[in-house]
């Protein structure tokens, strides 16, 4: 078995993990179990995210593959993001928060100029896609930097932990859906899954909002 075959097995098995974990995070009061299992699979899911994460880059860059390098650095982002709003009570920001949302910034610019480019080039689906998920990317950004600035206490804190990770299960979900399925155009499929599961995003925050007592 190759190296890049390798990489590809065990990307497409943190892959399924991190779609099965996510999707029991997400609803684990539909499941009737305690909030321990929330956690729990919480960190499946992000250690999952980081496994396809790392074996995502150096597969892109073995198929010299810019569009796979975007699309792992941008899905990565929501994971780690969610994962350090769970985990820092505080509410104020470390170095590591600052870099990342500067990555995701820089990452974000990347994926609209190489899509735009591609775009009026070529017309192909993928940098229509990469067009989209780079400007949701600079507003993620723009929003996590605003945050970082004014502090994130309570439930405010636990909204954004939500909204992060439920943009990684997108992730997931569209990897899973491009995958296995076909569209024309291609980027149906990509940008299916956000337009769906957003509203869903929407309600969470609102909920969580609304919330009296709220626990992570």
């Amino acid at each position: 078995m190759t190296v890049f075959n390798t990489l590809l097995t065990l990307h497409i098995t943190a892959g399924a993990i991190a779609l099965l974990c996510g999707l029991c995070a997400s609803m684990i009061k539909q499941f009737g179990l305690t909030h321990i299992w929330h956690k729990r699979f919480g960190t499946g899911f992000f250690f999952s995210m980081l496994i396809i994460f790392l074996t995502a880059l150096p597969m892109s860059l073995i198929k010299g593959n810019l569009f796979l390098l975007f699309i792992s650095l941008f899905s990565f982002y929501f994971a780690h993001a969610g994962w350090r709003y769970a985990r820092n009570h505080t509410g104020e920001p470390a170095t590591r928060d600052w870099l990342a949302v500067g990555a995701m910034s820089v990452t974000g610019a990347g994926m609209l100029i190489y899509g735009m480019y591609g775009w009026f080039s070529d017309g192909q689906g993928n940098h229509i896609t990469l067009v989209g998920f780079g400007l949701i990317a600079i507003a993620i950004a723009i929003q996590d930097g605003y945050s970082f600035a004014r502090g994130f206490p309570g439930k405010k804190r636990i909204a954004l932990h939500a909204t992060m990770m439920l943009a990684g299960l997108i992730a997931t979900v569209t990897a899973f859906v491009v995958t296995n399925f076909s569209s024309d155009p291609e980027y149906i499929l990509w940008l299916a899954p956000t337009i769906l599961i957003t509203p869903y995003i929407i309600y969470w925050n609102i909920k969580l909002g609304s919330s009296k007592v709220l626990k992570t």
